[in-house]
């Protein structure tokens, strides 16, 4: 199953560094990717606007 999220925002809950500010929506996709991550023969990929 390959699974593509996109979150253009999202970019600063990745990269400690980036000085962008972020919100609970962009950490509760990364939360819900890295559920789906776990799931057997799953490709899951986060499209963030950097």
């Amino acid at each position: 199953m390959k699974i593509a999220i996109v979150a253009p925002k999202a970019y600063p809950v990745f990269d400690r560094s980036a000085v962008d500010t972020f919100g609970g929506a962009e950490v509760a996709l990364s939360l819900i990717a890295r559920e789906l991550a776990q799931i057997e023969d799953s490709d899951v990929h986060i499209l963030v606007g950097e």
